[in-house]
């Protein structure tokens, strides 16, 4: 199982590495002139509006300010973008961390060919890619130095289905199945999970039932977070879980998310309701999105 996972990251790794994004005449040719782009320079600069000339050299583009020429030499990405996300002369670009909170899942899915790494205090690495708009698979693992590296680390895998009701709500199920080196059999939760709202402000919840090998726990597991975007790179993120039952507690997290199109970092503190402490215990996570 340990080499399965194995096999699952890298792969996932390589997905990414190699998904790239060309311009060229060819790509344009059939731009419609009433459509509003992003032109990513390659200087990380980012020119917005409608591309009014084509040649064989570069194309040109109509702003607010006038016309720009860019050749296609120094182009990275043209895509076309919604007008109504064009705030003060900004493109608030679509927030590319809307399926999870810190750790736990939205119900919302990765689009085909979409995906993520995620690193959580250094020592453990995920990976989440999607194979169809409708299904995730994910998988991870520590890296902790030791003596015997595949016996003394942890590995996990996430698959995930799903789908959009409409714009405003979106329900999801999976299970997150780690293989722990205290335990001969796997563990792990399995889950389900409804998102609601846009992707400015989200609310979601959940309900999970933990498992070890084939017995499963009678005590529910609910998760509730939200998400607000309280500007074009900042984001208000909460995540709890309560484990129901006589001998339940609960675990509340609060923090925030700093992002751009493929980058996040998530600063947050993480708190159990049984010996709290204040502000809490930090929790730090960085994302790449590909």
């Amino acid at each position: 199982m340990k080499t399965t996972y194995l096999i699952l990251v890298f792969t996932l790794l390589t997905c990414s590495l190699f998904a790239q994004e060309t311009v060229s005449q060819s790509t344009l040719s059939q731009a419609d002139t009433s459509q509003v782009f992003v032109v990513k320079l390659n200087d990380g600069s980012s020119v917005i509006g409608r591309i009014s000339k084509i040649t064989a050299e570069g194309f040109e583009v109509e702003t607010t300010v006038g016309r720009v020429t860019i050749p296609y030499t120094k182009t990275v990405s043209a895509k076309v973008i919604d007008p109504t996300k064009i705030r003060d002369g900004y493109y608030w670009f679509p927030n590319p961390n809307q399926t999870r909170l810190f750790l736990a899942p939205t119900g919302r899915m990765l689009k085909q060919g979409n995906g993520y790494y995620q690193n959580i205090y250094l020592f453990f690495n995920g990976l989440a890619y999607g194979i169809t708009d409708n299904i995730t698979i994910g998988g991870g693992m520590s890296v902790f130095p030791t003596d015997n590296f595949l016996e003394n680390n942890i590995f996990y895998f996430t698959p995930k289905v799903g789908t959009a009701i409409n714009e405003n709500v979106s329900l999801a199920a999976g299970a997150i199945i780690i293989n722990p080196p205290s335990l001969d059999e796997v563990a792990g939760l399995a889950y389900g999970v409804g998102t609601f709202g846009n992707e400015t402000a989200s609310f979601t919840g959940g309900l999970a039932f933990p498992f070890a090998g084939d017995d499963l726990a009678e005590q529910a597991v609910i998760m509730l977070g939200a998400d607000l975007r309280v500007s074009r790179r900042i984001s208000l993120i909460t995540e709890n879980w309560i484990v129901t039952g006589d001998d339940g507690g609960a675990l509340f997290a609060y923090g925030v998310r700093f992002f751009g199109e493929q980058l996040s970092v998530d600063l947050a503190f993480a708190n159990v309701s049984e010996s709290p402490v204040f502000p809490g215990w930090p929790y730090i996570d960085f994302v790449f999105n590909f």
